[in-house]
């Protein structure tokens, strides 16, 4: 004769039931931001701006090496902050920066848009239109974004040569025919960005678009990182030939489309 089911058990399988679907819808929403971040990862890959050159490389490791050495001898002794006051003011100024990129915003309402990219000799247009609007007059990098901002005001000479968009982040490659080159970056809210500063010629905190922003020279490569509302804005440009002056009026010519 059959037993009846404790209910007791059935109450404990029940549970243990549920305690695994929870794991498996964890697993699998792991999983998917897992392909996102390799999808954006290898999109970044295949960028040769955004690999290390050989000095590079070989500065950073000699970095790694003296700090693990330090770490050996002194267990634990923060290194980051030291008695130089230049080191103390950078340190600050990035910590703000990540401060700021952390806050948290009211969400706003966008809407998809075509955004047009014309190319002319004298500059580069940015305009927003239907996606079957007439393409016959010029040529036209079509780009599907939602949220976008962009910089209005680049410099005479240079063309879009990419542009990415990917979930986290979309940018704009600029370039010009004597091997000038500028990048624009968008990133959303939680996102960060590291910025080399050690033996930087110029470090500059300064306002831009009215919130707190950092500017870095070295040599003829300049960065230029503020945060607006949600989103965190990147400005890097080498061998360009411009000024603090410049850089920071692309800066502050960056607005959303609507």
């Amino acid at each position: 004769m059959r037993k009846p089911t404790n209910s007791t058990d059935r109450t404990s399988l029940m549970e243990e039931y549920k305690e695994i679907q929870l794991k498996l819808a964890l697993a699998s929403y792991m999983e998917q931001e897992g392909k996102k971040l390799l999808e954006e990862n290898e999109e970044l890959r295949k960028n040769l701006f955004f690999h290390p050159t050989e000095a590079e490389t070989k500065q950073f490791l000699k970095r790694l090496n003296r700090h693990l050495v330090v770490h050996r001898i002194k267990k634990g002794i923060k290194l980051f902050f030291t008695s130089s006051k230049k080191t103390v003011l950078v340190a600050s100024l990035l910590l703000l920066l990540l401060a700021l990129s952390s806050m948290t915003v009211e969400a706003v309402r966008v809407k998809m848009f075509t955004l047009f990219v014309q190319l002319r000799d004298e500059y580069t247009e940015i305009r927003l239109g239907h996606q079957n609007a007439d393409k016959g007059a010029g040529k036209h990098l079509e780009v599907n974004w939602e949220h976008a901002y962009v910089p209005v005001r680049i410099p005479e000479d240079y063309h879009i040569i990419n542009v990415t968009n990917l979930e986290n982040i979309k940018g704009i490659e600029y370039a010009h025919n004597d091997g000038g080159f500028i990048l624009f970056q968008q990133k959303r809210e939680g996102s960060s960005m590291n910025v080399d500063t050690e033996d930087a010629d110029e470090v500059i905190q300064t306002a831009i678009q009215g919130s707190q922003g950092l500017m870095v020279r070295k040599g003829e490569k300049w960065t230029v990182i503020w945060q607006k509302q949600s989103e965190l804005f990147m400005i890097l440009g080498e061998h360009t030939g411009l000024g603090r002056e410049q850089f920071l009026d692309i800066a502050e010519s960056v607005e959303l489309l609507q």
